[in-house]
């Protein structure tokens, strides 16, 4: 594997900076990089392949995590993110809420509130048909009041706050509770969630609440068939822990089979699942931040897949912390890259070309 590292952007207009997405903003056919963080006005960016040239969304302080879907229906991704939290002292507050693509014409996007009505930040949102009614719902978590639900999108999304009845409650009782992945858990044809160390299958209008390792805690998850069994096996890091864990639980759907990786990682935020050298199998990566007091020098990962659920650890860089790091085609080359930021100290935007 080889990799290129370049530099998209020195210096955001905000910093601490939280939300990297990958996606197509403007309908070329190319990916672009989407890049928000907690302070300073104008302090959301989107930026345009393959010049980099950096366009504004907005200005809107927001947590960890964020997700990319059409909710307009005009064929180009919104973003959905969360409020750090009524205690934080940038800008205090409570809300869910989404940025309108303005399309082709530019200029900034139009921010509408979902709800502002859980306490504290919302770490974390996904996007899956979580109750296999066949369209996309948005699940948050409000991480501090312990809610996990889901928002039905509403016939008019630009309605403030969204109705009612389109919110489901999954679980009350989790705090803390980090990651969230929609994927087919028990490979029974419908989707399931998993947050964090636990995971949730609808049975009629109440959710079962399924433990894999309560012990983990604040993790960063990703889902993926590692181990060529033809079932989903589950990945989880301690992204806000030192010295963090890495573990990876197969034989779904119980994954009672815990297989450590590593258990000396430095706040592991950035996971992903994906074939990163091409040769048919998914691996894993992983990138810990520094937060200004790591032990020595930040590492990016990947875990590379040599089969029957063994792997090798393959170090990409050394001394570059990264924080809610993406990977994704960059140029439509069929190779995954990797994009990302700090949280801090710093606040640029960088990549990790795939140079296969």
């Amino acid at each position: 594997m080889q990799f290129e590292h370049q530099v998209i952007d020195p210096s955001t207009p905000g910093i601490q900076n939280d939300i990297c997405l990958i996606a197509d903003v403007n309908g070329d056919g190319y990916n672009d990089i989407i890049i928000c963080g907690k302070r300073y006005e104008k302090n959301c960016v989107w930026y345009e392949y393959p010049s980099w040239k950096r366009h504004l969304i907005g200005t809107a302080s927001t947590e960890a995590g964020g997700a990319a879907i059409d909710i307009t229906g005009n064929g180009l991704p919104d973003i959905v993110a969360g409020h750090p939290g009524d205690a934080h002292p940038a800008a205090p507050g409570r809300e869910l809420f989404w940025m309108e693509n303005p399309g082709t014409d530019g200029g900034p996007w139009p921010k509408h509130l979902i709800h502002d009505i859980y306490e504290g930040q919302h770490h974390d949102q996904a996007v899956g048909d979580i109750d296999n009614d066949g369209k996309p719902e948005i699940i948050f978590a409000a991480q501090e009041a312990g809610i996990i639900g889901y928002y039905d999108i509403p016939a008019d999304p630009r309605q403030t706050p969204w109705p009612g009845e389109c919110r489901h409650i999954i679980c009350d009782d989790l705090k803390a509770v980090e990651g969230l992945v929609v994927a087919d858990l028990d490979s029974d044809g419908e989707m399931e969630l998993l947050a964090g160390p636990y995971w949730f299958k609808r049975r009629g209008d109440s959710w079962e609440k399924h433990v894999i390792d309560p012990t983990l805690v604040k993790t960063t998850a990703a889902v993926g068939d590692i181990n060529g069994d033809g079932k989903p096996e589950v990945i989880l890091a301690e992204g806000e822990s030192y010295p963090a864990r890495l573990v990876w639980f197969g034989n779904a759907p119980a994954f009672d089979e815990a297989h450590l990786l590593a258990d000396d990682l430095f706040h592991p935020h950035s996971l992903a699942v994906g074939d990163m050298d091409g040769d048919g199998l998914l691996d894993i990566f992983v990138g810990e931040m520094s937060l200004g007091k790591h032990p020595s020098k930040p590492r990016l990962m990947v875990y590379r897949n040599t089969g029957g659920g063994n792997f090798e650890q393959v170090i990409i860089d050394e001394g570059r912390h990264t924080h809610c790091a993406k990977i994704g085609d960059i140029g439509n080359t069929g190779r995954l890259s990797i994009v990302g930021k700090p949280f801090e100290p710093g606040n640029h935007v960088e990549m990790w070309l795939n140079r296969g």
